[in-house]
C-alpha cells in the first residue's frame, strides 16, 4: 500500500509490526475519533487495554507487536489507531519504517512502507476501523509536528497525565537555575551572628581599669652636685693673732716713725 490506500482485512485477531525501532502505541477511538478515559491509551507503560482486545509486545531487533483481536473489541470503539514516534530526530530519519498486518497463519493481509516522512516527530501510522460490518485496514502516514502531545491532544488524550507514560509526549522540564532563587514569601534570614571571642584568646592584652589609677612613682631622692665644692674644702679663714689686743697694749705710729 501507498498512503491513503485502505483495505478490507478478516475480523480476526492479528497481529501488527511495527519495524524502524520506533516507540509504538495504540489509541482506542469512538466514533466522535477521542478517547474514552486512560484505559483506550496502548503503550509501554500501560501495555494492555482493560477489554483484552489490544496489546503491545516488543521482541526486540527494532520491531514492535500490537495483537489487536478484532472480534474482542469493544462496540462503543469505531477505530484503531496505530502511532509511531521518536525521541531524537525524526521521521524522515527512521531507516525501514513499516506497517504489517498478519493473520493468525501468518498470511500478510496488509503493508505500508513509509517513505514520505518528514520533519515530525509523531505520526499516526495505520488505522483499522469499522466499514459494512467488518475491518478496513488503513496506510494513513499523517505526521505531526508539535510531536506526541500534540497528536495525543487531538484525540482527547490529556497529556498531562498521559504524557510521562507515552514518553515523547510529556513536555521537557523547565532547565535548572545555576543559583538559588530567594523565594518572595519566605522571610528574609538575618545573617547568623559570629560567637563573641572570650578575652583570654585575644591576641592582645587586656587594657588595664581605669577605676583604680595607677600609683605615681616615688621622687627620687635628691642628689648634690658633684661640681659643688664640699663645705670642708673652702678656704679656711685667716688665723687670729695670739696676742691679746686692748686700750693697754694698742701701738700707734707717729708722724715721725716713732711708736707712741
Amino acid at each position: 500500500m501507498i498512503k491513503g490506500d485502505n483495505g478490507f482485512v478478516p475480523s480476526v485477531p492479528l497481529r501488527i509490526a511495527v519495524r524502524g525501532g520506533v516507540d509504538t502505541m495504540a489509541l482506542l477511538l469512538t466514533e466522535d475519533g477521542r478517547v474514552r478515559g486512560d484505559g483506550d491509551v496502548v503503550f509501554h507503560g500501560a501495555p494492555t487495554h482493560p477489554s483484552g482486545s489490544v496489546r503491545l509486545t516488543e521482541t526486540g531487533h527494532g520491531t514492535s507487536w500490537l495483537e489487536l483481536g478484532l472480534p474482542a473489541v469493544e462496540p462503543r470503539i469505531a477505530r484503531v489507531l496505530v502511532v509511531g514516534s521518536t525521541e531524537h530526530g525524526a521521521i524522515r530519519d527512521v531507516v525501514g519504517l513499516s506497517v504489517e498486518a498478519f493473520a493468525p497463519d501468518g498470511t500478510s493481509v496488509a503493508r505500508y512502507d513509509v517513505t514520505d516522512g518528514a520533519g515530525e516527530t509523531a505520526m499516526v501510522l495505520a488505522e483499522l476501523y469499522r466499514r459494512a460490518g467488518g475491518w478496513k485496514f488503513r496506510a494513513v502516514g499523517q505526521g505531526y509536528a508539535n510531536g506526541l502531545a500534540g497528536l495525543a491532544t487531538d484525540h482527547g488524550v490529556d497529556v498531562a497525565e498521559e504524557g510521562a507514560g507515552a514518553g515523547a509526549g510529556a513536555q521537557a522540564p523547565a532547565p535548572a537555575v545555576p543559583f538559588a532563587v530567594p523565594s518572595a514569601s519566605a522571610p528574609a534570614v538575618p545573617p547568623a551572628i559570629p560567637p563573641a571571642v572570650p578575652p583570654a584568646t585575644l591576641p592582645f592584652p587586656r587594657c588595664r581599669s581605669r577605676s583604680r589609677p595607677r600609683p605615681l612613682p616615688r621622687p627620687h631622692p635628691l642628689r648634690r652636685c658633684r661640681s659643688a665644692p664640699r663645705p670642708w674644702s673652702l678656704p679656711r679663714p685667716p688665723p687670729r693673732p695670739s696676742g691679746r689686743t686692748g686700750p693697754s697694749s694698742s701701738r700707734t705710729r707717729g708722724p715721725g716713725g716713732t711708736t707712741t
